[in-house]
């Protein structure tokens, strides 16, 4: 185990701090009935920190800010848990890909045949 750490440090690899260095983020949807809330994390590189934003009725707010990831995944983490007693089902995002209608068409007819 010693090793496999060793080598990821000497690697610059970190858990947390790979996810930031790299521009990636921390997406959560959650749903009650038809109403959508999201929760995001996102680093930024140039600043060197990160903002967790609450995004409620269609209008963001910055509900935390941190020089360390983990710190912003904390409160992402709290208004998850807060959102879920209320009863409000939450599903992590962060690796879904969207695509337009025309592409997604095309990929499903071009693979039947």
């Amino acid at each position: 185990m010693m090793k496999v750490f060793l080598i990821f440090a000497f690697l610059g690899f970190t858990p947390s701090l790979t996810w930031a260095q790299d521009g990636k983020f921390k997406y959560v949807m959650c749903r009650s009935k038809k109403i959508v809330r999201t929760i995001r994390v996102e680093w930024d590189q140039k600043e060197a920190s990160c903002s967790t934003t609450y995004t409620k009725a269609g209008k963001d707010r910055i509900i935390g800010n941190g020089k360390f990831f983990d710190s912003c995944l904390n409160f992402l983490s709290n208004v998850q848990a807060n959102l879920e007693k209320a009863g409000w089902s939450c599903k992590d995002i962060s690796h879904a890909s969207i695509s337009e209608d025309g592409a997604a068409a095309s990929e499903v007819s071009s693979s039947n045949g």
